[in-house]
């Protein structure tokens, strides 16, 4: 204990006791005075029989369930007692001891308080220092989280948009490619049909040579056959070398 705190405890004592000496001494004792209890010894003796019989206790707690002309000496009892706590004597005496507690109460309450603030006081300014201190930094961390949130807020803002964006360049992506797939479509079936054009005129000419070929051989099949019957019929030499001649020529303007 420092010097400064031991002072300070000695004078607290000190004005303590003058305190109490003085409450007492002013409005004391803390019950009745040796003079009333003298006065009227025998009345409040008879006063504290009857408050502490439970017949009377019975009473006070329910007086309207009560019939005092049924009960003669409960009815003395609660009269007695009326006319006691009436007197100006009695209500002086009451009126100083509740002076003297209120007094007393007060007067330990002042010296609670300044003996709480004078040792307290700096354990007391630690502790709302440290409440301070705990409250900013809950403060300072609900703004580090909001900040945070914020942050991801307007990062998801940011990731939506390019997605948006990314939705966009697919849809327009995907619209040219097919586009695109559909005119290859479009000129390959182009293509094909020309093919399919070309080849069905091919196979006509082709068809329409092995016909033309087809009958010109059978013409000159039955040129020679003709010709075999004609040499048949005539045998002479001369005729012989005029039908050659003649088949000669004619297969020389067929051809």
């Amino acid at each position: 204990m420092n010097p400064k705190t031991k002072k300070f405890l000695i004078l607290l004592v000190g004005v303590a006791l003058v305190g109490w000496i003085g409450v007492n001494g002013l409005l004391g004792p803390p019950g009745l005075s040796k003079e009333y209890r003298v006065a009227h010894r025998a009345e409040h003796e008879h006063y504290l029989e009857v408050i502490k019989n439970d017949v009377y206790k019975h009473y006070l707690q329910r007086p309207h369930l009560v019939d005092l002309e049924a009960d003669p000496t409960l009815k003395a009892r609660v009269a007695f007692v009326n006319d006691y706590v009436a007197r100006k004597d009695f209500q002086a005496e009451q009126h100083r001891i509740h002076l003297y507690s209120l007094f007393f109460e007060f007067f330990n309450a002042a010296l609670v308080v300044v003996l709480i603030v004078r040792l307290a006081k700096a354990p007391l300014l630690n502790f709302l220092d440290g409440q301070i201190e705990e409250l900013r930094e809950k403060i300072n961390q609900a703004v580090r989280s909001r900040k945070s949130a914020l942050g991801r807020h307007a990062s998801a803002e940011d990731k939506l948009a390019r997605i948006h964006d990314e939705e966009l360049k697919l849809h327009a992506s995907t619209e040219t490619r097919l586009e695109r797939e559909l005119a290859d479509l479009a000129e390959a079936n182009h293509y094909s049909f020309g093919l399919h054009e070309r080849e069905l005129a091919e196979r006509k000419k082709a068809e329409i040579n092995n016909a033309e070929l087809t009958l010109k051989r059978e013409l000159v099949d039955a040129a020679v056959q003709s010709l075999i019957e004609q040499t048949k019929a005539n045998q002479t030499t001369a005729v012989h070398d005029k039908l050659i001649q003649q088949f000669t020529s004619d297969m020389e303007a067929r051809a």
